[in-house]
């Protein structure tokens, strides 16, 4: 990632294509028999970058010699991958990759067996062959020879390393055991892996396996090929993901993480403009906002700026440990986070008089971000701070307001770092261009459910169906599994309740936090039925809303209001300043699928009802997109530039996000992470985190620094 960032900085093309080869087979002596597949997996760092493809080679070899003679299939690899990337055409480039193992029920006496879920599969599915690096160099069609991979043929005449060192097959670790060597078979319709190992003799049937591991090595041994786009599976070695007990991961909805060791920060307030579109509006507020000089080098030195979003600010500064913890002593910044109008203490006309329809018809966009604007022009003189360049940060909807920032107020920000930006779910335009419909969020929590355990998402589906039976019939009966203090009044409420945390944990699926998706699959099983189903999925539930195991919950706390309205990933609701917001320019044009735990098929009619019910205010889908262009913000001759966009694919909000690597603008970037969830890059770095995300960081710092060198400030 690195050199392919300084050639693009020296060659002055941000955006320059890029295509690499993961390593063809080589023995390097002997010396570099671990080395070589640890560079593979360090290769794949830079996937992460936006106009970067790859095309493996691992399983074109000619045995111990560094340079493969024969070069086409790598060539149509990676020229495949270029028009995918680069000229955005709709083909399948990607090897299909390791996600996640399981330990299943072995198929025979005296064996283990593990499941290996997969990534990048296409539908044709997988299907083995003979591997490629088998045979000897020279690649004739008649009688090739078989390379010998036994312990007792060296290397080379000069090498006291054995064959057997580098030729790497699929393999299990057993505990008490060690290394075995495992067959594979294509399963679930060739959606996954099943690695199967024999046991030596008096082992114990519950033998544990503690890791798996395919191709690894200098010789790949790779016989799994993708049938549709003949791509093999790309080596992994990688120890058995357990899920983590079950108190690790329980968090409130949008529960931020938490550090030991947070900077201090000042909590102050600004006198802010109630409207900033009537010149002879005079009347202000007080706007809340949190503030740290711990690690500023003074007036001149970088702001990092934080565009508060729908919720209280203290959470988000919470969540951003990237920016507070990392950046800012890295950059010797001030951190500024703007809380939005509306929202937590910064209440326009206090918590009475701010949630009535003639108030909140101020909670806009274009308000919100010129208070922003206001703010920081205002406080850079009151710190004497002209010359110091100002860069956004924002999450979520927040993402969405750091690009609407930088695109409306270049000249008050020299950039933005968009985390997991959902504007284009407010881009109905585009929407056939960029093959999004009103399916593409829920998609992506069925998605997430289906790979984190084969039968999760149809166990959950039945289990729904079943709290909400009960609820129905038996209301005590519900309560009780559901620890619940009576039964619930409202059936649909209480249901929704439910299926809103499902439906909120892909979002929230950290690894630091135990990863709630997959520990919730390993609760509510695929073999449990009637009142054991019923207790597993109450126990996530409760886990997910942060319940102690032993509290009465009043059912009045076990329902969801915005039931009338229903919509995936929340919608109109009374009284609210975000159900405000979904009728106003936000409003989420999103359905279920049939055969769901859930029906909801998005109406603009009903809705639209609600609103005027509940505001006096009829939807417009498109008023964001008209103000700010969308998904055009990302045109070829918009004349935007330094906007970072990032997503991760196991938050449903990813797409509605920018995620072409033709949607890079002049010195910004588009990340897309595999393994991440909602704006996963501004939380504090852990030791969980997967490789990309390390990755997507360091590149997004480095950008960054170059919009501070470019702007004058010191980077």
């Amino acid at each position: 990632p690195k050199m392919i960032g300084a050639w693009r900085d020296a060659f002055r093309q941000p955006t320059a294509f890029f295509g690499f080869v993961q390593l063809s087979t080589w023995c390097g002596g002997g010396e570099l028999a671990e080395a070589l597949p640890a560079m593979r997996d360090a290769q794949m760092g830079a996937a992460a970058l936006h106009g970067v493809a790859y095309a493996t080679n691992a399983d074109h070899g000619m045995g111990c010699a560094i340079h493969p003679a024969f070069k086409r299939p790598v060539a149509e690899r990676l020229a495949t991958a270029a028009l995918a990337v680069r000229y955005n055409e709709s083909v399948r480039w990607r090897s299909p990759r390791y996600v996640t193992a399981e330990q299943t029920t072995p198929q025979a006496e005296g064996t283990v067996t593990v499941e290996i879920s997969l990534r990048d599969v296409s539908p044709a599915g997988l299907h083995l062959r003979r591997p490629f690096n088998y045979f000897s160099p020279g690649y004739a069609a008649a009688a090739p020879v078989a390379v010998d991979c036994t312990g007792s043929t060296p290397v080379s005449p000069t090498a006291n390393v054995s064959m057997a060192l580098m030729c790497a097959w699929a393999s299990l670790l057993v505990d008490g055991v060690g290394w075995l060597n495992a067959s594979a078979e294509a399963t679930a319709g060739g959606r996954t892996l099943l690695l199967s190992a024999v046991l030596p003799v008096r082992t114990s049937s519950a033998a544990r396996v503690l890791a798996t591991s395919y191709g690894y090595g200098p010789i790949p041994m790779l016989s799994a090929y993708d049938a549709g786009t003949n791509l093999p599976v790309l080596p992994w070695n990688t120890t058995l993901q357990r899920a983590a007990p079950a108190a690790t991961w329980a968090q409130p909805p949008y529960a931020p993480a938490t550090t030991a060791t947070q900077p201090p920060y000042d909590t102050r307030f600004f006198e802010q403009r109630v409207d900033h579109a009537s010149p002879a509006a005079n009347a202000t507020w007080r706007q809340r906002y949190l503030i740290s000089e711990a690690h500023w080098g003074g007036p001149g030195s970088p702001i990092l700026f934080y565009t508060g979003n729908e919720g209280p600010i203290t959470g988000f500064w919470a969540a951003c440990g990237f920016v507070t913890e990392v950046l800012a002593p890295r950059l010797g910044a001030l951190v500024v986070f703007a809380e939005q109008r509306f929202y937590g203490e910064s209440l326009p006309f206090g918590r009475i008089g701010s949630f009535s329809p003639a108030a909140l018809a101020l909670l806009t966009a274009e308000q919100v971000l010129a208070d922003y604007a206001l703010l920081l022009t205002s406080l850079k003189a009151q710190l004497h701070a002209a010359e110091s360049r100002v860069v956004a940060f924002g999450g979520s909807f927040g993402g969405t307001l750091a690009t609407l920032f930088r695109a409306k107020y270049p000249h008050v920000v020299v950039g933005a770092l968009a985390a997991s930006a959902p504007l284009g779910y407010y881009s109905p335009t585009y929407w056939k261009e960029r093959g999004v419909d009103e399916l593409t969020w829920f998609r992506t929590v069925e998605r997430v459910y289906t790979e984190a355990k084969e039968g999760c998402y149809e166990t959950l589906v039945r289990a729904v169906h079943l709290a909400n039976a009960t609820a129905r019939s038996d209301g005590r009966a519900a309560a009780a599994a559901f620890g619940l203090c009576s039964p619930p009044e409202d059936a649909d409420a209480f249901v929704f309740w439910v299926t809103e945390a499902l439906e909120s944990m892909p979002q929230i699926d950290y690894q630091d936090a135990g990863s709630p998706v997959n520990a919730t699959c390993e609760a509510v099983r695929r073999e449990l039925q009637g009142a054991e189903l019923l207790a597993a999925l109450a126990a996530v539930t409760r886990r997910y809303y942060g319940v102690a195991t032993d509290a009465c919950l009043p059912q009045t706390s076990a329902r969801n209001l915005q039931v009338a309205g229903g919509t995936p990933g929340d919608g109109p609701a009374p009284a609210s300043s975000w159900g405000y917001q979904s009728c106003s320019e936000t409003l989420h044009p999103f359905s279920i699928p049939p055969g769901s735990w859930r029906p909801y098929r998005f109406s603009l009619p009903a809705l639209t009802a609600l609103c005027r019910q509940y505001y006096n205010v009829t939807p417009d889908l498109h008023r964001l997109e008209r103000w700010s262009g969308g998904y055009a913000i990302a045109g070829k001759d918009s004349g935007h530039s330094n906007i970072i966009w990032s997503n991760g694919r196991r938050d449903p909000w990813h797409g509605g996000g920018f995620l072409r690597a033709a949607d890079a603008l002049p010195g910004g970037a588009v990340f897309v992470m595999d393994s991440t969830a909602h704006h996963q890059d501004l939380r504090l770095p852990q030791t969980t985190d997967p490789p990309e995300l390390t990755s997507v960081r360091a590149m997004e710092e480095r950008i960054i620094r170059g919009w501070l060198r470019e702007s004058g400030v010191g980077g």
